[in-house]
């Protein structure tokens, strides 16, 4: 989901293919725009594994930082960022390759944000943070309802922020009425 404002206002982590220099080095090249600023550590993939290989290692290096981007040329999906061991309220952003540039890649990604099913009947999605304005917040709000499949959803409830007051959310209930009543897709 695509939303109009900032999802994110915290630090970032950013993991790409390795070697990690690479990248760091073509945004340090960049550090005076603000979506940049916020990437706090770079890791590739090959370093990820090999420090971040058990659960306690991944859920400190989930605590620490606020979004994790993953670069569009990782081909598989790191492991570590599945799962419990990072937890629903941090779901990894895939960057968006077709943004022409690292930076315009990373200024999207602060700008998306993902509903994670995982099977359960309800998830939170992050529509913005206590820094956007009501009325950012709003249009992220329904830029976020427009992009949800309307034949699944129950109801839509706003959610406050976090303990660190960070950021806001939708917590989506769903249910799948169409397999339940056909008839209902008639309609």
């Amino acid at each position: 989901i695509n939303a109009e404002y900032g999802v994110y206002s915290g630090n970032v982590c950013l993991v790409t293919p390795a070697p990690q220099r690479k990248y760091k080095e073509t945004l340090a090249k960049f550090e005076e725009n603000p979506a940049v600023a916020r990437i706090e550590k770079i890791i590739d993939v090959k370093k990820l594994a090999a420090t971040f290989n058990e659960p306690v290692a991944c859920r400190a290096l989930a605590r620490t930082y606020d979004a994790f981007f993953v670069h569009y040329g990782i081909r598989k999906f790191p492991a570590q960022l599945s799962g419990e061991w990072v937890g629903h309220a941090r779901s990894p952003i895939w960057m968006n390759s077709k943004k022409g540039n690292i930076v315009g890649s990373v200024e999207a990604a602060l700008r998306t944000t993902v509903m994670p099913r995982r099977g359960f009947p309800s998830v939170t999605v992050r529509v913005g943070h206590t820094g956007l304005t009501q009325k950012q917040l709003v249009e992220n709000i329904i830029t976020a309802i427009a992009a949800v499949d309307s034949t699944t959803v129950l109801t839509v409830k706003v959610c406050g922020c976090d303990s660190k007051g960070r950021k806001a959310g939708l917590t989506v209930h769903c249910h799948d009425y169409i397999s339940e009543y056909p008839d209902m897709k008639k309609q």
